[in-house]
């Protein structure tokens, strides 16, 4: 697959082109969504999630909103309350990774560098505190 400007590759983009920075930035459109992680009730917080994602893909790649079949069959488009869960299910197994840099290697590497070197000048204070 040839990487392109277009949206395709906004959800694969990380496992086809792991090294590309674009391509990984690109992918954080699947983390666009609500998420509290001090939430009451975590699987309904979950469920919400996979209910956002599918929605925003919907609309985003198949110019449809697909809203509705969360509770019955579409109205309009020939779109099935099954299909709109087959299509979720597809997300089902994504999990949150909060910790992946959404910066250029050697950025990354820099950052880490300057962290540890406040850290170490930092520990006499927090260890008197």
């Amino acid at each position: 697959m040839k990487k392109s400007s277009t949206n395709c590759w906004r959800l694969p983009g990380d496992e086809l082109w792991p090294s590309d920075f674009d391509a990984c930035t690109a992918t954080a459109f699947n983390r666009h969504y609500a998420e509290e992680g001090n939430q009451k009730d975590l699987l309904m917080a979950r469920q919400e999630m996979l209910h956002d994602i599918t929605s925003v893909t919907g609309s985003a790649f198949l110019g449809l909103t697909l809203e509705c079949a969360r509770c019955h069959n579409h109205k309009f488009d020939p779109i099935l309350q099954q299909d709109y869960y087959r299509l979720q299910a597809f997300f089902a197994n994504v999990n949150q990774d909060d910790g992946f840099p959404m910066a250029p290697a050697e950025q990354v590497r820099q950052y880490r560098q300057q962290l540890a070197e406040w850290e170490a000048r930092s520990q006499p204070v927090s260890d008197e505190m």
